[in-house]
Protein backbone atom coordinates (compact mmCIF):
# COMPACT_ATOMS: atom_id res chain seq x y z
CA UNK A 1 0.00 0.00 0.00
CA UNK A 2 1.70 3.34 -0.67
CA UNK A 3 0.57 6.47 0.23
CA UNK A 4 -1.08 8.23 -2.98
CA UNK A 5 -1.62 7.54 -6.60
CA UNK A 6 -1.95 9.67 -9.05
CA UNK A 7 -3.53 8.95 -12.58
CA UNK A 8 -1.94 10.80 -15.18
CA UNK A 9 1.54 12.28 -15.83
CA UNK A 10 0.69 15.19 -17.18
CA UNK A 11 1.36 18.43 -15.88
CA UNK A 12 -1.12 18.44 -13.27
CA UNK A 13 0.03 14.76 -12.58
CA UNK A 14 3.61 15.54 -12.28
CA UNK A 15 3.55 18.49 -10.33
CA UNK A 16 1.02 16.63 -7.65
CA UNK A 17 3.26 13.70 -7.81
CA UNK A 18 6.68 15.29 -7.50
CA UNK A 19 5.46 17.42 -4.40
CA UNK A 20 4.17 14.21 -2.94
CA UNK A 21 7.24 12.46 -3.24
CA UNK A 22 9.62 15.74 -1.70
CA UNK A 23 7.29 15.48 1.04
CA UNK A 24 8.46 12.05 1.82
CA UNK A 25 5.23 10.28 0.58
CA UNK A 26 5.49 6.89 -1.37
CA UNK A 27 3.75 8.08 -4.32
CA UNK A 28 2.84 5.60 -7.32
CA UNK A 29 2.21 7.30 -10.91
CA UNK A 30 -0.11 4.93 -13.01
CA UNK A 31 -0.15 6.70 -17.01
CA UNK A 32 -1.65 4.79 -19.75
CA UNK A 33 0.56 6.35 -22.13
CA UNK A 34 4.61 6.01 -22.53
CA UNK A 35 7.07 9.42 -22.76
CA UNK A 36 7.46 10.65 -24.68
CA UNK A 37 4.33 11.07 -26.65
CA UNK A 38 2.21 13.34 -28.90
CA UNK A 39 0.05 15.68 -27.23
CA UNK A 40 -2.53 17.58 -29.70
CA UNK A 41 -1.79 21.47 -27.67
CA UNK A 42 0.09 24.60 -29.23
CA UNK A 43 2.29 24.87 -25.89
CA UNK A 44 2.29 28.27 -25.04
CA UNK A 45 2.80 29.23 -22.13
CA UNK A 46 1.98 32.65 -19.88
CA UNK A 47 4.84 33.89 -17.85
CA UNK A 48 2.72 33.48 -14.59
CA UNK A 49 2.85 29.45 -15.63
CA UNK A 50 6.62 29.12 -16.27
CA UNK A 51 6.72 30.70 -12.92
CA UNK A 52 4.98 28.19 -11.78
CA UNK A 53 6.75 25.41 -13.79
CA UNK A 54 10.52 27.11 -12.42
CA UNK A 55 9.36 27.17 -8.57
CA UNK A 56 8.18 23.56 -8.47
CA UNK A 57 10.43 21.73 -11.36
CA UNK A 58 13.91 24.44 -11.81
CA UNK A 59 12.95 25.01 -15.31
CA UNK A 60 14.24 27.78 -16.97
CA UNK A 61 13.62 29.24 -20.25
CA UNK A 62 16.11 28.97 -23.09
CA UNK A 63 16.79 30.68 -25.98
CA UNK A 64 18.53 27.82 -27.60
CA UNK A 65 18.43 24.28 -27.50
CA UNK A 66 21.46 23.80 -25.43
CA UNK A 67 20.55 22.81 -21.81
CA UNK A 68 20.66 25.76 -19.15
CA UNK A 69 23.73 25.82 -16.57
CA UNK A 70 23.01 24.30 -13.83
CA UNK A 71 19.96 22.16 -15.03
CA UNK A 72 19.21 18.75 -14.55
CA UNK A 73 19.62 16.74 -18.09
CA UNK A 74 19.01 13.36 -16.82
CA UNK A 75 15.71 11.41 -18.52
CA UNK A 76 14.06 12.64 -21.64
CA UNK A 77 15.81 15.65 -23.65
CA UNK A 78 13.02 18.34 -22.72
CA UNK A 79 14.35 20.69 -25.49
CA UNK A 80 13.78 24.43 -25.61
CA UNK A 81 11.12 26.79 -23.67
CA UNK A 82 11.65 29.33 -26.74
CA UNK A 83 11.20 32.91 -25.34
CA UNK A 84 9.34 34.84 -27.72
CA UNK A 85 9.73 38.76 -27.90
CA UNK A 86 7.18 39.45 -30.37
CA UNK A 87 3.55 38.46 -30.63
CA UNK A 88 1.23 39.18 -33.59
CA UNK A 89 -2.34 39.09 -33.70
CA UNK A 90 -4.06 38.60 -37.29
CA UNK A 91 -7.55 39.96 -36.78
CA UNK A 92 -10.02 38.31 -39.65
CA UNK A 93 -12.09 41.98 -39.66
CA UNK A 94 -15.47 41.89 -41.14
CA UNK A 95 -18.86 42.99 -40.42
CA UNK A 96 -22.09 41.62 -41.98
CA UNK A 97 -24.27 44.90 -41.19
CA UNK A 98 -21.48 47.34 -42.46
CA UNK A 99 -19.63 45.63 -45.27
CA UNK A 100 -17.70 48.37 -45.83
CA UNK A 101 -15.91 48.88 -42.41
CA UNK A 102 -13.26 45.90 -43.38
CA UNK A 103 -13.01 43.64 -45.31
CA UNK A 104 -9.85 40.66 -45.58
CA UNK A 105 -7.66 40.47 -42.42
CA UNK A 106 -5.98 43.14 -41.21
CA UNK A 107 -2.45 42.69 -38.94
CA UNK A 108 -1.90 44.12 -35.52
CA UNK A 109 1.86 43.76 -33.97
CA UNK A 110 2.85 43.97 -30.30
CA UNK A 111 6.05 44.69 -29.63
CA UNK A 112 7.08 44.21 -25.65
CA UNK A 113 10.39 45.00 -23.72
CA UNK A 114 9.99 41.06 -22.00
CA UNK A 115 8.07 38.02 -23.57
CA UNK A 116 4.40 37.92 -23.26
CA UNK A 117 4.42 34.10 -23.88
CA UNK A 118 6.67 31.23 -24.34
CA UNK A 119 6.67 28.24 -26.31
CA UNK A 120 7.17 24.56 -25.08
CA UNK A 121 7.17 21.18 -27.48
CA UNK A 122 4.70 19.65 -25.44
CA UNK A 123 5.82 15.65 -25.90
CA UNK A 124 9.20 16.94 -24.48
CA UNK A 125 7.85 19.42 -21.98
CA UNK A 126 5.56 16.72 -20.09
CA UNK A 127 8.45 14.42 -20.02
CA UNK A 128 10.53 16.80 -18.39
CA UNK A 129 8.01 17.28 -16.05
CA UNK A 130 7.52 13.51 -15.21
CA UNK A 131 10.80 13.03 -14.68
CA UNK A 132 11.47 16.07 -11.98
CA UNK A 133 7.98 13.59 -10.25
CA UNK A 134 10.57 10.57 -10.65
CA UNK A 135 13.62 11.88 -9.88
CA UNK A 136 11.74 13.57 -6.92
CA UNK A 137 11.31 9.43 -5.73
CA UNK A 138 7.85 9.23 -7.59
CA UNK A 139 7.52 5.34 -9.60
CA UNK A 140 5.77 5.47 -12.81
CA UNK A 141 3.85 2.54 -14.09
CA UNK A 142 3.83 3.36 -17.81
CA UNK A 143 1.89 2.26 -20.81
CA UNK A 144 -0.76 1.17 -17.95
CA UNK A 145 -4.50 2.28 -18.12
CA UNK A 146 -6.59 2.72 -14.68
CA UNK A 147 -9.98 1.47 -15.08
CA UNK A 148 -11.84 1.47 -12.50
CA UNK A 149 -11.73 2.68 -8.60
CA UNK A 150 -13.40 2.32 -5.22
CA UNK A 151 -12.97 4.08 -1.90
CA UNK A 152 -13.46 2.93 1.55
CA UNK A 153 -12.51 4.69 4.42
CA UNK A 154 -9.05 3.64 4.70
CA UNK A 155 -7.95 4.14 1.80
CA UNK A 156 -8.62 3.46 -2.83
CA UNK A 157 -8.18 1.02 -4.71
CA UNK A 158 -7.13 1.42 -8.24
CA UNK A 159 -8.14 -1.21 -10.86
CA UNK A 160 -5.55 -1.04 -13.71
CA UNK A 161 -4.31 -3.28 -17.13
CA UNK A 162 -1.72 -2.84 -19.60
CA UNK A 163 -2.90 -0.24 -21.94
CA UNK A 164 -3.68 -0.68 -25.75
CA UNK A 165 -3.74 1.74 -29.00
CA UNK A 166 -6.16 4.87 -28.64
CA UNK A 167 -9.53 2.70 -29.59
CA UNK A 168 -7.92 -0.57 -29.50
CA UNK A 169 -8.90 -3.40 -26.89
CA UNK A 170 -5.53 -3.60 -24.26
CA UNK A 171 -2.80 -5.87 -25.33
CA UNK A 172 -3.08 -8.10 -22.42
CA UNK A 173 -5.59 -9.14 -20.03
CA UNK A 174 -3.71 -9.12 -16.83
CA UNK A 175 -5.06 -6.86 -14.04
CA UNK A 176 -3.28 -5.23 -11.37
CA UNK A 177 -4.92 -3.91 -8.12
CA UNK A 178 -2.85 -1.07 -6.19
CA UNK A 179 -4.22 0.39 -3.02
CA UNK A 180 -3.17 4.02 -1.68
CA UNK A 181 -4.21 6.14 1.01
CA UNK A 182 -5.41 8.65 -1.38
CA UNK A 183 -6.06 8.98 -5.57
CA UNK A 184 -5.37 11.79 -6.98
CA UNK A 185 -6.90 12.04 -10.81
CA UNK A 186 -5.11 13.90 -13.35
CA UNK A 187 -6.26 11.67 -16.53
CA UNK A 188 -7.43 14.43 -18.55
CA UNK A 189 -10.60 15.69 -20.33
CA UNK A 190 -12.14 12.17 -19.73
CA UNK A 191 -10.93 11.05 -17.12
CA UNK A 192 -11.52 7.72 -15.58
CA UNK A 193 -11.22 8.82 -11.77
CA UNK A 194 -13.68 11.98 -12.78
CA UNK A 195 -16.61 9.86 -13.67
CA UNK A 196 -16.81 8.08 -10.19
CA UNK A 197 -17.67 11.73 -8.78
CA UNK A 198 -20.59 13.28 -8.34
CA UNK A 199 -20.21 16.31 -10.73
CA UNK A 200 -22.23 18.88 -12.60
CA UNK A 201 -21.48 19.33 -16.28
CA UNK A 202 -19.17 22.30 -17.01
CA UNK A 203 -18.19 24.39 -20.58
CA UNK A 204 -15.78 22.67 -22.45
CA UNK A 205 -13.96 23.78 -26.01
CA UNK A 206 -13.19 22.20 -28.64
CA UNK A 207 -10.19 22.51 -30.56
CA UNK A 208 -9.13 21.53 -34.04
CA UNK A 209 -5.16 21.65 -35.01
CA UNK A 210 -2.24 20.37 -36.44
CA UNK A 211 0.89 20.29 -36.86
CA UNK A 212 2.96 20.75 -39.92
CA UNK A 213 6.34 19.81 -40.47
CA UNK A 214 8.16 22.73 -41.45
CA UNK A 215 11.86 23.12 -40.47
CA UNK A 216 12.62 26.05 -37.45
CA UNK A 217 13.54 28.74 -39.65
CA UNK A 218 10.73 28.15 -42.25
CA UNK A 219 7.88 27.89 -39.51
CA UNK A 220 9.38 31.31 -38.06
CA UNK A 221 9.54 32.83 -42.03
CA UNK A 222 6.19 31.56 -42.48
CA UNK A 223 4.87 33.68 -39.31
CA UNK A 224 7.61 36.21 -39.61
CA UNK A 225 8.97 34.79 -36.21
CA UNK A 226 5.96 35.77 -34.15
CA UNK A 227 3.01 34.35 -32.65
CA UNK A 228 -0.10 34.58 -34.69
CA UNK A 229 -3.58 35.06 -33.04
CA UNK A 230 -6.76 35.05 -35.66
CA UNK A 231 -9.52 36.62 -34.48
CA UNK A 232 -13.33 37.12 -35.94
CA UNK A 233 -13.43 33.37 -38.05
CA UNK A 234 -15.07 31.40 -35.03
CA UNK A 235 -17.84 32.48 -32.09
CA UNK A 236 -16.04 32.40 -28.50
CA UNK A 237 -12.83 31.59 -30.42
CA UNK A 238 -9.73 32.25 -32.12
CA UNK A 239 -6.97 30.43 -34.30
CA UNK A 240 -3.52 30.41 -33.56
CA UNK A 241 -0.44 29.85 -35.79
CA UNK A 242 2.34 29.03 -33.30
CA UNK A 243 6.01 28.65 -35.17
CA UNK A 244 8.86 26.29 -33.00
CA UNK A 245 11.38 23.58 -33.24
CA UNK A 246 9.15 21.10 -34.07
CA UNK A 247 7.07 22.50 -37.22
CA UNK A 248 4.00 24.97 -37.09
CA UNK A 249 1.18 24.84 -34.68
CA UNK A 250 -2.01 25.63 -36.27
CA UNK A 251 -5.56 25.57 -34.95
CA UNK A 252 -9.23 26.89 -34.11
CA UNK A 253 -10.61 26.45 -31.00
CA UNK A 254 -14.06 27.96 -29.39
CA UNK A 255 -16.43 26.75 -26.49
CA UNK A 256 -18.66 24.07 -27.53
CA UNK A 257 -22.58 25.43 -27.39
CA UNK A 258 -24.71 23.07 -25.84
CA UNK A 259 -26.34 20.21 -28.26
CA UNK A 260 -23.59 21.25 -30.65
CA UNK A 261 -22.98 17.68 -32.42
CA UNK A 262 -21.60 18.52 -35.24
CA UNK A 263 -18.98 21.19 -33.95
CA UNK A 264 -15.47 20.09 -34.88
CA UNK A 265 -16.57 19.42 -38.12
CA UNK A 266 -17.83 23.59 -38.25
CA UNK A 267 -14.05 24.41 -37.17
CA UNK A 268 -12.99 22.95 -40.56
CA UNK A 269 -13.61 25.90 -42.57
CA UNK A 270 -11.94 28.11 -39.99
CA UNK A 271 -8.44 26.33 -39.77
CA UNK A 272 -8.56 26.26 -43.90
CA UNK A 273 -8.82 29.96 -43.33
CA UNK A 274 -6.28 30.35 -41.00
CA UNK A 275 -4.04 27.74 -43.53
CA UNK A 276 -4.94 29.96 -46.49
CA UNK A 277 -3.43 32.79 -44.63
CA UNK A 278 0.07 31.47 -44.86
CA UNK A 279 -0.59 30.22 -48.03
CA UNK A 280 -0.63 26.47 -46.71
CA UNK A 281 -3.83 23.78 -46.93
CA UNK A 282 -4.25 20.49 -44.86
CA UNK A 283 -2.37 18.33 -47.53
CA UNK A 284 0.89 20.04 -45.98
CA UNK A 285 0.55 18.24 -42.27
CA UNK A 286 0.33 14.60 -44.11
CA UNK A 287 -2.11 13.85 -41.52
CA UNK A 288 -5.77 14.68 -41.14
CA UNK A 289 -6.59 17.39 -38.21
CA UNK A 290 -6.79 16.32 -34.43
CA UNK A 291 -10.15 17.10 -32.64
CA UNK A 292 -9.38 17.42 -28.58
CA UNK A 293 -11.74 18.99 -25.62
CA UNK A 294 -10.39 21.52 -23.09
CA UNK A 295 -12.78 21.65 -19.81
CA UNK A 296 -13.35 25.42 -18.86
CA UNK A 297 -13.00 27.03 -15.52
CA UNK A 298 -15.43 29.28 -13.87
CA UNK A 299 -18.11 26.58 -12.68
CA UNK A 300 -17.85 24.62 -9.36
CA UNK A 301 -18.15 20.79 -10.15
CA UNK A 302 -16.53 18.64 -7.48
CA UNK A 303 -12.92 18.33 -7.24
CA UNK A 304 -13.03 16.16 -4.09
CA UNK A 305 -15.14 13.32 -2.48
CA UNK A 306 -13.59 11.71 0.68
CA UNK A 307 -9.90 10.19 -0.84
CA UNK A 308 -10.47 11.33 -4.29
CA UNK A 309 -9.04 14.66 -5.91
CA UNK A 310 -9.01 15.79 -9.16
CA UNK A 311 -6.53 18.23 -10.82
CA UNK A 312 -5.88 19.65 -14.27
CA UNK A 313 -8.18 18.97 -17.04
CA UNK A 314 -10.09 16.26 -14.76
CA UNK A 315 -10.96 19.25 -12.35
CA UNK A 316 -11.90 21.47 -15.47
CA UNK A 317 -10.00 24.43 -14.52
CA UNK A 318 -8.58 25.67 -17.65
CA UNK A 319 -8.69 29.32 -18.75
CA UNK A 320 -12.01 29.96 -20.58
CA UNK A 321 -11.16 33.44 -22.19
CA UNK A 322 -7.55 31.64 -23.47
CA UNK A 323 -8.15 28.11 -23.06
CA UNK A 324 -4.90 27.54 -21.48
CA UNK A 325 -4.56 24.33 -19.10
CA UNK A 326 -1.28 24.13 -18.68
CA UNK A 327 -0.86 26.64 -15.75
CA UNK A 328 -4.17 25.86 -14.52
CA UNK A 329 -3.37 22.17 -14.60
CA UNK A 330 0.03 22.70 -12.83
CA UNK A 331 -1.52 25.32 -9.97
CA UNK A 332 -4.44 22.46 -9.12
CA UNK A 333 -1.62 19.69 -8.82
CA UNK A 334 0.08 21.61 -6.50
CA UNK A 335 -3.23 22.61 -4.20
CA UNK A 336 -3.93 18.71 -4.29
CA UNK A 337 -0.20 17.79 -3.75
CA UNK A 338 -0.79 19.94 -0.58
CA UNK A 339 -4.23 18.44 0.59
CA UNK A 340 -2.73 15.35 0.59
CA UNK A 341 0.41 16.05 2.44
CA UNK A 342 -1.22 17.84 5.35
CA UNK A 343 -4.02 15.03 5.31
CA UNK A 344 -1.14 12.30 6.36
CA UNK A 345 1.09 14.76 8.23
CA UNK A 346 -1.33 16.23 9.92
CA UNK A 347 -0.20 19.62 9.35
CA UNK A 348 2.83 19.48 11.56
CA UNK A 349 5.26 21.96 10.48
CA UNK A 350 8.65 20.18 11.40
CA UNK A 351 7.64 17.14 9.26
CA UNK A 352 7.62 18.95 6.24
CA UNK A 353 11.22 18.45 4.12
CA UNK A 354 12.82 21.78 2.86
CA UNK A 355 12.56 20.66 -0.41
CA UNK A 356 8.50 20.49 -0.41
CA UNK A 357 8.48 23.78 0.78
CA UNK A 358 10.55 25.54 -1.37
CA UNK A 359 9.16 23.93 -4.46
CA UNK A 360 5.40 25.10 -2.94
CA UNK A 361 6.86 29.05 -2.22
CA UNK A 362 6.27 28.06 1.26
CA UNK A 363 7.27 30.53 3.78
CA UNK A 364 8.24 29.72 7.11
CA UNK A 365 4.52 29.91 9.28
CA UNK A 366 2.89 28.54 6.54
CA UNK A 367 4.79 25.28 5.99
CA UNK A 368 2.40 23.44 8.41
CA UNK A 369 -1.63 23.95 8.83
CA UNK A 370 -1.04 27.27 6.95
CA UNK A 371 -3.37 30.40 6.72
CA UNK A 372 -6.94 30.38 5.48
CA UNK A 373 -7.84 27.03 6.88
CA UNK A 374 -5.75 25.15 4.89
CA UNK A 375 -5.21 21.76 6.73
CA UNK A 376 -8.91 21.48 7.53
CA UNK A 377 -11.53 19.29 5.60
CA UNK A 378 -12.83 20.81 2.50
CA UNK A 379 -9.49 23.29 2.38
CA UNK A 380 -8.70 21.84 -1.12
CA UNK A 381 -11.67 22.99 -3.07
CA UNK A 382 -12.10 26.46 -0.87
CA UNK A 383 -8.45 26.98 -2.03
CA UNK A 384 -9.59 25.97 -6.05
CA UNK A 385 -12.32 27.47 -5.98
CA UNK A 386 -10.60 30.86 -4.86
CA UNK A 387 -7.46 30.96 -6.68
CA UNK A 388 -8.87 29.73 -9.74
CA UNK A 389 -12.46 29.30 -10.11
CA UNK A 390 -13.50 32.75 -8.72
CA UNK A 391 -11.02 34.40 -10.82
CA UNK A 392 -12.39 32.97 -14.35
CA UNK A 393 -16.03 33.05 -13.46
CA UNK A 394 -15.97 37.12 -15.16
CA UNK A 395 -14.24 35.58 -17.85
CA UNK A 396 -16.70 32.70 -18.52
CA UNK A 397 -19.40 34.92 -18.35
CA UNK A 398 -18.04 37.53 -21.26
CA UNK A 399 -16.67 34.45 -23.37
CA UNK A 400 -20.35 32.84 -23.19
CA UNK A 401 -21.32 36.24 -24.45
CA UNK A 402 -19.57 36.66 -26.95
CA UNK A 403 -20.68 33.36 -28.23
CA UNK A 404 -23.84 35.09 -29.13
CA UNK A 405 -22.46 37.28 -30.96
CA UNK A 406 -21.06 36.96 -34.97
CA UNK A 407 -17.73 36.18 -35.34
CA UNK A 408 -17.19 39.13 -37.36
CA UNK A 409 -17.81 42.01 -34.41
CA UNK A 410 -14.72 40.75 -32.92
CA UNK A 411 -13.34 42.96 -34.79
CA UNK A 412 -14.35 46.20 -32.80
CA UNK A 413 -11.33 44.49 -30.45
CA UNK A 414 -9.41 46.02 -33.43
CA UNK A 415 -10.15 49.34 -33.35
CA UNK A 416 -6.64 51.23 -33.61
CA UNK A 417 -7.85 53.66 -30.60
CA UNK A 418 -9.33 50.59 -28.53
CA UNK A 419 -6.30 48.69 -29.14
CA UNK A 420 -3.89 51.53 -28.25
CA UNK A 421 -5.60 51.58 -24.83
CA UNK A 422 -5.30 47.78 -24.38
CA UNK A 423 -1.86 47.55 -25.28
CA UNK A 424 -0.98 50.72 -23.25
CA UNK A 425 -2.23 48.55 -20.51
CA UNK A 426 -0.08 45.83 -21.16
CA UNK A 427 3.30 47.82 -21.44
CA UNK A 428 3.48 46.80 -24.71
CA UNK A 429 3.53 48.93 -28.07
CA UNK A 430 1.36 48.09 -30.61
CA UNK A 431 1.34 49.28 -34.03
CA UNK A 432 -1.05 48.73 -36.81
CA UNK A 433 -0.46 47.08 -39.79
CA UNK A 434 -0.80 45.62 -43.21
CA UNK A 435 -4.72 45.40 -44.65
CA UNK A 436 -5.02 42.15 -46.64
CA UNK A 437 -8.16 41.81 -48.76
Amino acid sequence: MCDVIVVGAGPAGATAARLCALAGLETLIVERAVFPRDKPCAGGLSPRVLADITRVFSLEPQETGEPAEGANTAGPDPGPVLRVPRLSLRAHLHHASRPGLWSGYRRIRVDTPTPLMYLADRARLDARLADGAVQAGARVLWGTEAVTWRQDAAGVDVTAREAGDRGAPPRSALVRLFRGQYLIGADGAVSVVARGLTRRPGPAAGCLSLRLALGKEQAERVTRGALDFHFGIVRAGYGWAFPGAGGLAVGVGGIIPPGAYGFYASLETPLGRVLGTYGLDTSVAGAAPKRWMVPLGGVRRGWVEGRVLLAGDAAGVADPVTGEGIGPAVRSGAMAARAVVTALRGGRAASVPETYAAALGLREGERGEGHRGRGKEGAYERDLWESEIARQRRGLWVTRAAGKLPPGWQSLMFRRSVFAWVAGKMGSRATGGERHG
